[in-house]
């Protein structure tokens, strides 16, 4: 489905999705680079992608197969749910949640791990935004930071209270293009500085490594069968 081209499906998830990951990738690098720092390369990517993938993975696995469990057997009505609040997904766990044992206190905790998700990624993105306001090697101030807070939440407020929800998604597929465009040129470069810099101390990657192992291959010319003979 991601390859498709056309309908609501691309508008919804393909180009709104992809475009919201670039317009974000941004911060959230910046993030994990300013708490990664001294740590080698590996050990980010290891964190970063594979444990945060597998948690998501199994994530997904278990709270949407057993909504979908719950929603064929007709013990929930998820959908229900999800159209009664406008077709919005973002209602969908709480009807699954009420229809398992202790639903009152997995309702609770499950609100209280969208607060955590709503205030680490605001705290995120205000603390990103500040650093790169300010000039290189310098601290942001704490006002600065306040600022780009103060902005992000009166921007928050008014989607809430105004609307225009379709419009700000319409800003971030903008923004999203020269995003990638930069992103794809950043890993380039990223690439690049990691080969000189295996270079310069005399190190050898696992790719190296692999590469030197491999059986070399001889071409051989074609030679004169009298040659052979002789």
């Amino acid at each position: 489905m991601s390859l498709r081209s056309s309908g609501a499906w691309v508008t919804d998830w393909t180009i709104w999705n992809w475009a919201w990951w670039f317009s974000w990738a941004p911060f959230a690098g910046t993030f994990l680079a300013a708490l990664s720092r001294g740590r080698r390369i590996r050990t980010v990517v290891l964190t970063t992608v594979g444990a945060t993938s597998a948690a998501t993975m199994a994530w997904f696995l278990v709270v949407g197969g057993t909504s979908l469990s719950m929603q064929h057997r007709g013990v929930v009505d998820v959908l229900a749910a999800v159209e009664a609040r406008g077709g919005t997904e973002a209602v969908a766990g709480f009807p699954l949640l009420s229809g398992l044992p202790l639903g009152d206190v997995l309702i609770f905790l499950f609100l209280g791990l969208i607060v955590v998700f709503i205030v680490t990624s605001a705290d995120t993105s205000t603390m990103i935004a500040a650093i790169l306001a300010s000039r290189r090697g310098v601290a942001p101030s704490r006002g600065g930071i306040a600022l780009w807070g103060a902005f992000q939440a009166a921007v928050a407020l008014g989607v809430v209270l105004v609307g225009g929800g379709e419009t700000l998604q319409a800003l971030a597929v903008l923004t999203g293009a020269p995003f990638a465009v930069l992103a794809l040129v950043a890993m380039v470069g990223f690439a690049l500085a990691c080969v000189r810099e295996e270079r310069g101390r005399g190190h050898t990657s696992l790719v190296s490594r692999v590469r030197g192992r491999l059986p070399a291959i001889q071409l051989h010319h074609d030679v004169d069968p009298g040659d052979r003979e002789e």
